[in-house]
C-alpha cells in the first residue's frame, strides 16, 4: 500500500506531462483531484479521530456539497454562464 500512491502519483503527472491522446483527461482528473483535495482531507482527519460518530460523516456531506458548488460558482460552468458582477470599491 505504502508504494502503491507514490505510483498512481507519478503514473498521473507522467499521462499529464507526456503528449498522448489520454493527456486532457489525466489533466482533468489532477484538476479534479485539487478541488476535491479539501474535502479529502477532512475525510482523513474524521477517520483519524477516535471520538468520530456516524452523525461527523454525515456532516462532511453538506461540507462537500458546499464546498463544490462554491468551487463550481467560482470557477466552473455556472462562474462563466452567470453575468458579470460589478467590482466593489475597495
Amino acid at each position: 500500500m505504502e508504494i502503491a500512491v507514490p505510483i498512481a502519483a507519478g503514473v498521473v503527472l507522467l499521462g499529464a506531462a507526456v503528449p498522448s491522446p489520454l493527456r486532457a483527461a489525466f489533466r482533468v482528473g489532477i484538476a479534479l483531484l485539487a478541488v476535491l483535495s479539501p474535502v479529502i482531507g477532512l475525510g482523513f482527519l474524521i477517520s483519524r479521530w477516535p471520538r468520530a460518530t456516524p452523525g461527523t460523516w454525515l456532516g462532511l456531506v453538506p461540507v462537500a456539497v458546499t464546498w463544490l458548488a462554491w468551487m463550481d460558482l467560482r470557477w466552473g460552468v455556472s462562474g462563466r454562464m452567470s453575468p458579470p458582477r460589478p467590482r466593489r470599491a475597495p
